[in-house]
């Protein structure tokens, strides 16, 4: 068996150690002496622009040499897994990929100690339930957001509004990915009774439960697809199945499937007829969820009237503006006029949330 590529590396590690402990060094000799250094710049300009410009192109090139050395040495790892294995030559991932990849790690590096916060985490769980993905893009797009409604308020009247709008174009990135999320979780749930069926199904064919599960994830659509395949491949792996159920269910912890997991744990602890349990599940999850599409009609109205209340007054503003352009120009130019906007913003959102509310508690 070929030795493992971990030698061809040292090489690499004998420049990159040195010079993180130089950088290191003369940063700390530069903060010590910052005051004397501080006053040398002041008098030579010229001198404070090529060092920084030498900085930047040392710092640029400490990022491609990493970039180069992890793309190397995935290829070359690559190359000795599939000699080690016999198989094919695993081709490794685009130029682009991996850059994205890589800046990915760097900004999750960075703001790691921002997810392990209690908002952090929250905004983390949002993200997942939408994509199996890490959520520096969701901070990213919030930012946008952010700055965009910011920008716009700015342009529009003055840094009192631009932070309003700001506030809102926030909560409406953070809104939609939450509509999406919730709308993702729907569908899950509403496939679980027919994924159930087919592994009853499965099982009544005389299969075993592993077996069965792998012939379902072959069947169903996505998004259970993804989550039937990852757990017949942890089964496959020899993860005993209470351990691979417990995974499941905190990466997806939805109600439905959690209470499918649990039963057929129990079922394998106590025994009984697992495909009756299977059917008898499904018949439930489909009468709640028919439960629940009963009440989403049945609020419908409440939704509707939430939307027009939120959308009358912007869009009467921009009647106005268009019949009467100078009419509101008040609003804008003074600082009165922009607290009353920025009142009527909150007390717009606010009505739009306790009619949200009330329907929840309706539903």
């Amino acid at each position: 068996m070929p030795e493992v590529p971990g030698s061809r590396k040292q090489w690499l590690r004998k420049i990159v150690f040195p010079a993180s402990m130089l950088l290191a060094c003369l940063s700390t000799m530069a903060w010590l002496r910052r005051i004397e250094l501080h006053r040398f710049f002041c008098g030579h300009p010229a001198v404070y622009l090529a060092v920084s410009v030498a900085l930047s192109v040392l710092l640029f090139a400490r990022v491609l040499l990493t970039f180069f050395e992890r793309r190397w040495f995935r290829r070359i790892t690559l190359e000795w897994l599939s000699r080690a294995a016999d198989i094919p030559s695993v081709k490794p991932p685009s130029f682009l990929r991996e850059a994205g990849s890589l800046a990915n790690a760097m900004v999750s590096r960075v703001l790691s100690p921002l997810f392990r916060t209690k908002c952090g985490k929250q905004l983390e769980l949002e993200w997942r339930r939408l994509c199996d993905q890490d959520a520096v893009l969701y901070l990213l797009a919030l930012s946008g957001g952010f700055f965009l409604g910011f920008s716009l308020g700015l342009y529009a009247a003055g840094a009192l509004l631009g932070l309003a709008m700001g506030w809102v174009g926030w909560r409406v990135v953070r809104k939609w990915v939450q509509r999406r999320g919730e709308r993702q979780r729907e569908r899950f749930t509403q496939q679980i009774p027919a994924a159930l069926e087919a592994v009853s199904s499965a099982l009544a064919a005389g299969l075993s439960l592993q077996q069965a599960l792998g012939y379902a994830a072959g069947d169903l659509p996505q998004p259970i697809q993804c989550v039937f395949h990852r757990l017949y491949n942890r089964l496959q792996l020899g993860i005993p199945m209470s351990q691979a159920f417990t995974m499941t269910r905190m990466e997806h912890p939805d109600p439905a499937l959690c209470l499918v997991l649990d039963g057929i744990v129990l079922q394998r602890q106590v025994g009984g007829n697992l495909v009756q349990l299977l059917d008898e599940s499904a018949d439930y999850l489909r009468g709640r969820l028919e439960l629940e599409q009963e009440v989403r009609s049945i609020t419908a109205q409440g939704r509707l009237s939430g939307v027009i209340v939120t959308g009358l007054v912007p869009v009467s503003a921009m009647v106005l503006v268009v019949l009467n352009p100078g009419y509101l120009d008040i609003l804008f130019e003074t600082f009165l006029g922009q607290a009353l906007l920025v009142a009527a913003i909150g007390m717009q959102l606010l009505g739009w949330g306790l009619i949200a509310r009330f329907i929840r508690g309706m539903g």
